[in-house]
């Protein structure tokens, strides 16, 4: 495992989605802009959670983004 080796970076993502949705009128205009809007505010809390869950970063890293991002847009259909 590689227990503890989560980056700065999920931080960074999310707080760049969160300036993001700070400004008014923000819309999302094509299918990736929602990919990085998915990714920043819910991708991110996938990577967060993987040294939680004692997870292989470099197995669970990409279905924990991706876990994330389905979440995320299943709440945006609801």
């Amino acid at each position: 495992r590689n227990e503890g080796a989560l980056t700065e970076q999920p931080f960074q993502d999310m707080i760049a989605g969160m300036k993001s949705d700070a400004v008014d009128g923000r819309t999302v205009e094509n299918i990736d802009e929602l990919e990085v809007y998915a990714y920043r505010v819910a991708g991110t809390v996938g990577l967060m959670l993987l040294p939680l869950l004692e997870a292989d970063m470099d197995r669970a890293r990409v279905p924990a983004i991706a876990l994330g991002k389905a979440i995320q847009l299943i709440n945006i259909l609801r």
